[in-house]
């Protein structure tokens, strides 16, 4: 997850090659040295690092977000019945569209006008979603552990909704 908490990446280990998923991607990463690969497009330059701050964790840098280090955290794999927490109606003060989160088939869907049959998101970490047409989107929760929000980062940045149910 990277250190804002805004987006998440996960790393995958499949026939013996490592994958990197973000936002429902995948793309194999190929070795260039010790801990630092490159991903598809020879782009993106992926370190593996001992965390500073954090010892005995590691970090992630991508040559794409210099000043975004990512950091570990555990694998979530939340119940079906973990996910109705988020199910709601959700509204912003910057468009005027309702966005719809439920649990169908066992997957947490957001519905909107434009999304009328649904995108299925994809749990990255404890609150934090994604998926290829939202992108990330993060659930904001009350003092008491109530979700009470959520904001996208995708193609627009800190996008804000308040539940509204």
């Amino acid at each position: 997850v990277s250190n804002d908490g805004r987006k998440a990446l996960r790393m995958l280990l499949q026939d013996g090659q490592l994958q990197l998923s973000s936002r429902g991607y995948e793309s194999p990463l190929r070795p260039v040295a010790q801990q630092r690969f490159y991903g598809a497009d020879d782009r993106d330059l992926i370190v593996f690092s001992r965390s500073t701050r954090n010892p005995g964790a590691v970090e992630l840098q991508r040559s794409s977000e210099p000043d975004m280090p990512y950091r570990r955290v555990p694998t979530w794999s939340p119940a079906p019945q973990d996910l109705s927490v988020y199910a709601g109606t959700y509204r912003s003060e910057e468009i005027e569209i309702p966005y719809r989160i439920s649990v169908q088939q066992g997957n947490l869907v957001v519905t909107t006008l434009k999304w009328n049959t649904g995108v299925p998101l994809i749990p990255m970490a404890q609150d934090l979603f994604t998926s290829k047409e939202c992108g990330y989107v993060r659930f904001t929760r009350d003092s008491g552990g109530r979700v009470t929000g959520m904001t996208f980062n995708g193609y627009v940045v800190d996008l804000r909704f308040s539940r509204s149910d």
